[in-house]
């Protein structure tokens, strides 16, 4: 993605994603899709893995961190992925940032075979 892109919406946000993720699965069918989907969107997103482990969080902070990542990815699909992420990222709490990615992928996904683009079964 080119840096500084914006979307006129979600929707069309989700569209370019999902263009790249067919591009990329026509020039490696043999992937997994959810290993070009992560792909894609830590491409998109720009995210990093900490490079050193994060401790989880405390019971307490686990229902908020919940929440929280809840928040992030509904908020990927109402106005956007970048504008999620740049959220997550601004809290400056990568356990968080790193949840919240994790969803993202599955809820991604998820929507790509709810919607027939990619088949079911994998």
């Amino acid at each position: 993605m080119e840096k500084g892109i914006r979307f006129e919406t979600p929707e069309k946000e989700r569209e370019y994603l999902e263009r790249e993720v067919q591009e990329k699965r026509r020039q490696e069918p043999e992937r997994e899709i959810r290993d070009i989907i992560e792909e894609t969107l830590r491409k998109h997103t720009e995210y990093r893995d900490v490079s050193e482990p994060v401790p989880p969080p405390e019971e307490k902070q686990k229902h908020d961190l919940d929440r929280d990542v809840g928040y992030l990815v509904r908020t990927a699909f109402e106005e956007g992925i970048l504008e999620a992420a740049e959220r997550a990222r601004g809290t400056h709490n990568p356990y968080l940032f790193k949840e919240f990615y994790i969803a993202l992928v599955e809820r991604f996904l998820d929507d790509l075979k709810q919607r027939g683009v990619i088949e079911t079964h994998e």
